[in-house]
């Protein structure tokens, strides 16, 4: 189909890239969602890979969702030594935007080169350690908030 055929659809899919910050604004790790599973990577080289346990809708008043959902996720893996080798749970509150588009996904009116679109979001990332599968832990091993873009999935990240 060319450039203007209007039957021209694609399908919406998460593919996040986001950089989470830390304390007085310094970055702290990098976020994806390849292929649906979560991740973050910190500045001091470790990692932790998480798959969602639970999600519900950020505070609204009433209306239609205003942001994505805040999320728990189970660690199914971490890697390295730091801040993220231990982690066990990860919390996303407080979500602000990085809802889908409402409009059917049309590749060729995409706003940036390859049809991709870029949706803004920005969240609190809570990450714990310890805890059993029904508890987050007790102290949060860090805290971290995320400026990034996010195309508004619902499934973790």
């Amino acid at each position: 189909a060319d450039a203007s055929d209007s039957s021209l659809t694609g399908t919406w899919v998460n593919t996040a890239e986001a950089t989470v910050y830390g304390d007085a604004c310094a970055k702290f790790a990098d976020h994806a969602f390849p292929a649906g599973s979560p991740n973050w990577k910190s500045v001091d080289g470790s990692a932790v890979t998480a798959t969602k346990d639970s999600a519900v809708d950020p505070p609204s008043d009433g209306g239609a969702a205003v942001a994505i959902k805040w999320v728990r996720l189970k660690a199914t893996g971490t890697t390295g030594e730091g801040y993220l080798a231990n982690v066990t749970w990860v919390h996303r509150v407080n979500t602000t935007g990085g809802l889908q588009p409402s409009a059917a996904c049309d590749p060729s009116k995409a706003a940036d080169a390859g049809g991709v679109v870029r949706v803004p979001y920005t969240a609190d990332y809570f990450f714990y350690t310890g805890g059993t599968s029904t508890e987050a832990g007790s102290e949060p091993t860090t805290e971290a908030g995320s400026d990034a873009s996010d195309d508004g999935s619902d499934s973790g990240g």
